[in-house]
């Protein structure tokens, strides 16, 4: 709905921090939360439902912030302006390359043999890319902490440090049950999901000043 009131153009290509970010797939402006939500955006969808322990750790620090519990997108933005400052971090990934200032170079190029090196990074709904290359993916990294490599048994699924610190529930990788990454799920802008497991995963990005890196299908 969004793409259709501006020129196919997915949000995100005109959403990311303009300044002091990580240069990571998951920082976005403070605008984002906003834009989407005047497109059906609600407070549960911006969490994912299959990493309760992040969701509730938010949950508790924005009531300790708010002073009650997080009920409506005010509430979220207000909770998370305050938490990030700046910009604010996901817990998913969005796959679309900024239109302007340097958050561009970030994106080029992407790693050999990956569908974003064949096809490009998205910036529209009519790209040749949106069929192969995700809107929107679990987080799915190494580094933060764990060994910084590409290879998928470097996938980091005991957590980053920017989210709250509630016992074990910060940010971390894809699905986990049990200590063992299970999937990590990638969105189209035709809408369908498709879950992949971690033998089906690929380094496609990596953010060489820092280390980071992140992982999607193969």
């Amino acid at each position: 709905m969004y793409s259709g009131d501006y020129h196919d153009a997915l949000p995100g290509t005109t959403m990311r921090p303009s300044g002091g970010s990580g240069g990571n797939p998951w920082d976005v402006s403070l605008d984002y939360i906003p834009a989407c939500a005047s497109y059906g955006l609600t407070v549960p969808m911006w969490f994912c439902p299959a990493r309760q322990s992040e969701t509730d750790a938010q949950t508790v620090a924005a009531r300790a912030f708010l002073g009650h519990d997080l009920n409506t997108i005010k509430d979220l933005t207000n909770y998370l302006n305050n938490f990030f400052v700046s910009e604010i971090v996901m817990n998913h990934s969005i796959w679309t390359q900024q239109k302007f200032n340097a958050f561009l170079s970030f994106y080029q190029p992407a790693q050999p043999g990956t569908d974003p090196a064949v096809w490009g990074w998205l910036t529209k709904t009519t790209d040749p890319s949106a069929g192969h290359v995700p809107y929107i993916s679990d987080g799915c990294f190494s580094g933060y902490g764990t060994t910084a490599s590409t290879s998928p048994d470097s996938i980091n699924i005991t957590g980053a440090n920017n989210t709250p610190a509630i016992t074990k529930a910060k940010k971390y990788s894809g699905h986990v049950m049990n200590g063992v990454l299970q999937s990590v799920d990638s969105a189209y802008v035709d809408g369908h999901v498709t879950p992949h497991k971690k033998s089906q995963l690929k380094c496609v990005y990596v953010n060489g000043a820092q280390r980071r890196l992140v992982l999607l299908k193969r």
